[in-house]
């Protein structure tokens, strides 16, 4: 019975991408000490991977998923990042808009804005700007790339040295004290850096999800940003890390 549960949980994690401990204790019906248990034993056999409050597909850390794929994920907690992350812009800014799901939906909340000017190299937000007239579009150059739907190249990271930006709205793969903001992609990668440089200030967005997630390239330090906004409370750790090293965060709860 406990074998067969415990490969039930897996194909359950796997048909969800990522889920809490909370909704395998109610989809089981057994107790949470029992749900840990199963969980500790998948992570052991490396069938699933363990994050902040819940568990994931075990994923190749160098491994690019998809635009579309990514857009599908945790909804609700990008949508209320990138509210919070809205309210920090002001009529007549310049801001940096990265190329990530969670940073998108900050497009739609800056109708009531003036004289906004978006400076981005994905595909989707240039789309989704377009149907707004009080929002100034440049598009970095470079070639698509189609997985990321993004324009990336030297063209690109070039092209940033021409501007001088009030606010960064950046995305990353993964976050983790060890090795700090990652990203999967190496062409967006140094596109992000060069934004970091050019930014006055820089925001990073991420669902709980990243949390204790590495990705291949390490694109900025945790501390180069003015703020970090998460949906969730981070792990004690990051607290008292963010804490030592003087970093905010912003809970968009």
């Amino acid at each position: 019975m406990k074998h067969t549960r415990i490969m039930q949980i897996c194909e359950y994690v796997y048909q969800h991408d990522t889920v809490s401990l909370e909704q395998l204790q109610k989809q089981f019906g057994v107790s949470m000490n029992t749900i840990r248990r199963d969980v500790a034993q998948l992570v052991a056999e490396g069938k699933i991977q363990k994050i902040y409050g819940g568990v994931c597909i075990k994923e190749n850390t160098g491994r690019l998923v998809p635009f579309t794929q990514r857009s599908a994920k945790n909804p609700g907690a990008k949508e209320s990042i990138a509210y919070h992350a809205a309210q920090l812009i002001n009529d007549s800014d310049t801001i940096f808009l990265d190329s990530g799901t969670t940073t998108l939906n900050i497009i739609k909340h800056l109708r009531e804005r003036k004289n906004v000017t978006i400076i981005t190299y994905n595909v989707y937000a240039i789309f989704e700007a377009l149907t707004m007239d009080n929002l100034r579009i440049i598009s970095l150059p470079g070639q698509l790339n189609r997985e990321t739907c993004s324009f990336v190249g030297n063209s690109a990271i070039k092209a940033l040295d021409n501007f001088n930006i009030d606010k960064a709205f950046m995305a990353a793969t993964g976050l983790s004290i060890q090795t700090q903001v990652s990203n999967s992609s190496m062409s967006e990668s140094e596109i992000k850096a060069r934004a970091m440089q050019k930014s006055l200030k820089r925001y990073l967005l991420l669902d709980s999800s990243k949390f204790d997630r590495v990705s291949m390239n390490t694109y900025a330090q945790i501390a180069d940003f003015t703020s970090i906004f998460t949906e969730s409370p981070p792990p004690q750790a990051y607290l008292d890390y963010f804490k030592e090293q003087g970093i905010c965060y912003t809970l968009c709860d």
